[in-house]
Order: C-alpha cells, then sequence, then structure tokens
C-alpha cells in the first residue's frame, strides 16, 4: 500500500519508506503520555500511533492526522 501511494502522487507521502517498528517505538518513549494530548501529523501507515499507545498514551488524547485517505484508519 505505501509503495503504490508513493508511486501514485509522491508530493502527498514525504517518506521513502515507512518507519520501522523500532523507530516508532524509539519516537514514541521520547513522549511523556502524564503530559496532556498528543498530536501526530502525518500518521501514514500507523506504526508510530501504535507504538504511542502503546507506551501509555491514551486513544483519548491522540490526536492522528493524515491526508492519505488509503492510510487512515477508522
Amino acid at each position: 500500500m505505501f509503495l503504490k501511494q508513493v508511486l501514485t502522487n509522491p508530493r502527498q507521502v514525504s517518506a521513502v519508506a515507512p518507519s520501522s517498528d523500532a523507530l516508532a517505538r524509539r519516537m514514541a518513549k521520547a513522549v511523556r503520555e502524564d503530559k496532556g494530548n498528543v498530536v501526530e501529523l502525518g500518521a501514514g501507515t500507523g506504526r508510530i500511533t501504535q507504538a504511542l499507545l502503546g507506551t501509555g498514551v491514551l486513544k483519548e488524547r491522540l490526536y492522528s492526522f493524515e491526508i492519505k485517505v488509503d492510510f487512515a484508519i477508522f
């Protein structure tokens, strides 16, 4: 799905590859879940979103935005 989106409309996909699980976990560790809301711009395929939830960020405090409907999970 990611590669298809890169080839179809590369201006709307800002990464050359989706984030790895290891990168997502490392980024999520930097967020302190007890400090309020978390905003994720360009949620992509959801790996960082899942890592944030896995570190204890409450889904009620997580706001993820994605321009590509094919990537968005409802």
